[in-house]
């Protein structure tokens, strides 16, 4: 008998199951309703996913505004107001991390935005690297680098960003990553 695996199948949505995912409005956002509708036609829908594409790959369900809006997030306190930015190779030029700042203090205006001492990955022996089969680059154990970053959080820290230019792999199977 032969066994096939199954991958799972994206559907690209429909423009109907687009606006459902808004959700249904009260009458009192009635104006936040068409604005925000307005909105959706500056994108274009999810295309059906390439060979190599991670939605060919990875069952995805997707969220609707109600679940985001129901959904437990860490959110911004008077304690917890600061973003920071942790650099972890010296690729990471002054002029980078300052491009960040100036971008994070616009699109989050009421947080402060602090830049660590820089950490060298190098030098890290419980940081796990490796050179990738197929691109022959080297990569960076992203799980790693999470509990690395854990054991520095400050306690004013709303969240931690590290900044990279080489490529992170979650776990050993896998030949790329994608982390939030």
């Amino acid at each position: 008998m032969v066994t096939r695996s199954l991958k799972p199948i994206f559907v690209p949505p429909t423009s109907e199951k687009i606006n459902a995912a808004l959700g249904k409005f009260n009458p009192k956002e009635a104006e936040n309703e068409e604005y925000l509708r307005s909105l959706m036609k500056l994108f274009d829908p999810i295309p059906k996913p390439g060979r190599s594409d991670w939605l060919a790959e990875h069952a995805e369900y997707g969220q609707t505004y109600e679940q985001f809006a129901r959904g437990i997030y860490t959110r911004v306190s008077k304690r917890q107001k600061t973003i920071y930015l942790q650099p972890l190779e010296k690729e990471i030029s002054t002029e980078m991390l300052s491009t960040f700042e100036k971008f994070l203090s616009a699109y989050f205006p009421d947080m402060i935005i602090k830049v660590n001492a820089y950490i060298d990955l190098e030098k890290e022996k419980s940081v796990a690297s490796r050179i990738n089969d197929f691109s022959l680059r080297k990569q960076y154990n992203a799980s790693d680098i999470l509990k690395l970053l854990q054991s520095k959080v400050p306690r004013d820290s709303y969240c931690t960003i590290g900044c990279t230019m080489t490529d992170l792999y979650p776990q050993d199977s896998w030949n790329f990553g994608r982390f939030e």
